[in-house]
């Protein structure tokens, strides 16, 4: 879990209780209306999408709180090898190597290259996975219309 979202939580928590102060917090907090505002979230959301998409959310919010990092270090070390390969022996020597990369997304891309695409690599990528919304996103449009 990122450590930012912790204290950020933090930090808003108590500034909201220090600006409104413990004497006068009884005049924001209607449980009637936090009852109608989340319910009513709850149930556009469930009315809107099938179970088993609503079943992912405990995933998708697990992601968000722990994300799997990224290492951007080691795949730059990767990619300066491959270079320096590349100049040595050429590109087709860098098939054997693109094998053996774990991360789907940069393995495609070192196989666009030894395929001679390299001048189209973006557009291939944008080709091949085109930006569309996943059911989460979408999930996070629909309470976005039905909240407040």
């Amino acid at each position: 879990m990122d450590i930012s979202l912790i204290v950020g939580w933090i930090m808003g928590v108590i500034l909201i209780v220090y600006g409104i102060t413990f004497e006068k917090i009884g005049n924001f907090i209607d449980m009637p209306s936090v009852i109608i505002v989340v319910g009513g979230t709850a149930a556009a959301l469930i009315a809107s999408y099938p179970f088993k998409t609503l079943a992912q959310i405990p995933k998708h919010v697990g992601i968000m709180l722990n994300p799997k990092r990224y290492d951007a270090e080691k795949v730059i070390d990767i990619m300066v090898d491959m270079a320096k390969t590349a100049r040595k022996k050429g590109l087709l020597v860098l098939e054997e190597q693109a094998n053996g990369i774990k991360d789907p997304f940069l393995k495609q891309s070192i196989m666009l290259i030894v395929d001679a695409m390299d001048a189209d690599i973006e557009k291939c990528w944008r080709v091949r996975f085109p930006p569309c919304p996943t059911d989460m996103s979408r999930m996070s449009a629909c309470m976005r219309k039905v909240l407040p």
